[in-house]
């Protein structure tokens, strides 16, 4: 059975610069705390670890995906170029899982503080 393709989505190039700012303080955070944990100063149990470790790999895809589109042209001048859906399902599903950490507890650590 063959699968029908979806349409591309045409998407703000500003918006996506707005949600990639977004996240990078979530970035810093993780990075911090994974570094403690990593280098024993203190240490996460394993399910916490876990859900670092989803956070910053939703983290990383997001930055990833939305730097190569903002290569493709200008945010500043609100440009809006076609994106696959996958990829836009894809950044909105990394989108809601940084959303998500935001308003996480890991530890006694809360990830919405710095």
């Amino acid at each position: 059975m063959k699968k029908e393709k979806k349409e591309d989505v045409e998407v703000n190039l500003a918006i996506l610069k707005v949600i990639k700012k977004a996240a990078e303080p979530m970035t810093y955070r993780l990075d911090s705390i994974l570094n403690d944990h990593y280098s024993g100063l203190i240490k996460q149990s394993d399910i916490d670890l876990m859900a670092l470790l989803e956070f910053r790999a939703s983290t990383q895809i997001l930055k990833v995906m939305i730097e190569e589109y903002l290569d493709l042209g200008n945010p500043e001048e609100e440009e809006k170029i076609p994106m696959p859906f996958e990829h836009f399902t894809l950044i909105a599903t990394t989108s809601k899982t940084i959303e998500a950490a935001y308003r996480s507890l890991i530890g006694n650590t809360p990830l919405w503080t710095h």
